[in-house]
């Protein structure tokens, strides 16, 4: 038997340095339970490991039970932020950008997620900005009243803008984004517009870029980049080149008359003025006018953009709206079907 085996059979004579190294290491795993009765002595010094792994386990439980709290604790805030992530991603984010605006209910935190029918009102020196991960920005002008609506339908978005000015860059795809005012409603049709609602009760629509739909009754607006539209009280505005200042001048002298010889000769200021790329406004007029200006505003559209095949004179005065569409179809500006997309089951947000 060589040096170092003894300690082997039973743990007697000299330990091996390896063996003893092997030992510590493996110490953990040591059998906790007495050996069959074959020697007392090796049954001793059993027990005795028996009984230091005993009190050895009460510390393993308790490093344990420490690495699971410490798991539940970090799960926790795991789901937490899940949730709260999903949560911003679902519902309109409010920051506070400036002053102290608040909400018709009370405070405004510093960050708030917006429930429907709550309204954020902003006074003389306040900004708030809106998000909502997908579909754009919305920042709140002073002196202003925004309310959220409710949603149409899954996805869709509705505002509704009762005063002051809101700026909207819109990110997500036509028809999901939408503002109610007193007088209209703006469909976004993917872009950045400002919308303002005047103490006079007129309302302001501009297009940066992009495309808006605006609808007032049975009457319809489609406003391009570059181009704004003002609306009285009484009636749908038509939307102007913001590069043509004059004929914005004289659309809006017209707007403002009521019916009568005063008005028909404003209008006829108007078609002097336009050029052709004016011809979407004068598009518009068609539907903003009946009778005898009607047929004086086709006949100006005519001469600067000419009608298409199968478009009439006698079907556009009878208020012909294929043949009206078909025209503008011709006019570069997309076709008839994408841009009245929006309308489909789609009802007023004001009435949610």
């Amino acid at each position: 038997m060589r040096d170092g085996e003894p300690y082997l059979w039973d743990r007697s004579g000299e330990r091996d340095a390896l063996v003893g190294e092997l030992e510590e290491k493996l110490a953990l795993l040591r059998h906790e339970h007495a050996p069959p009765d074959w020697d007392r002595a090796a049954a001793g010094e059993a027990v005795g490991a028996s009984v230091a792994s005993r009190r050895a386990r009460p510390v393993r439980r308790m490093v344990a039970l420490a690495a699971a709290v410490v798991g539940l604790v970090v799960g926790a805030a795991y789901f937490a932020k899940l949730w709260e992530s999903q949560e911003s991603r679902s519902r309109w984010r409010v920051d506070v950008v400036a002053g102290t605006p608040r909400l018709a209910e009370g405070r405004l935190p510093a960050r708030h997620l917006l429930s429907a029918g709550e309204t954020i009102v902003t006074h003389a020196a306040d900004r708030a900005r809106l998000r909502l991960a997908g579909v754009g920005e919305v920042e709140l002008a002073p002196n202003s009243r925004l309310r959220l609506l409710s949603a149409a339908s899954s996805g869709r978005q509705a505002l509704a803008l009762e005063r002051g000015t809101i700026a909207a860059a819109i990110t997500a795809r036509p028809q999901i984004f939408e503002v109610a005012t007193p007088g209209a409603r703006a469909i976004d049709l993917g872009c950045y517009f400002t919308l303002e609602v005047l103490p006079d009760g007129r309302e302001r629509l501009r297009v940066e870029a992009g495309w808006v739909a605006l609808k007032r009754g049975d009457r319809e607006a489609f406003v391009p980049g570059g181009a704004a539209v003002v609306s009285s009280r009484a009636e749908l505005g038509v939307p102007v080149r913001l590069a043509a200042r004059g004929l914005r001048a004289a659309v809006d002298r017209w707007s403002a008359l009521p019916a009568g010889a005063e008005r028909s000769a404003a209008l006829g200021a108007v078609l002097d003025l336009a050029e052709r790329d004016d011809a979407f406004t004068l598009w518009h007029l068609l539907a903003a006018n009946d009778g005898d200006e009607r047929a004086l505003v086709h006949d100006r559209l005519a001469q600067l953009a000419p009608p298409p095949p199968l478009v009439t004179r006698e079907g556009v005065l009878a208020g012909d709206v294929a043949m009206r569409d078909r025209w503008w179809q011709s006019l570069g500006l997309g076709t008839a079907g994408w841009w009245r997309e929006w309308r489909v089951a789609y009802p007023s947000a004001a009435a949610r």
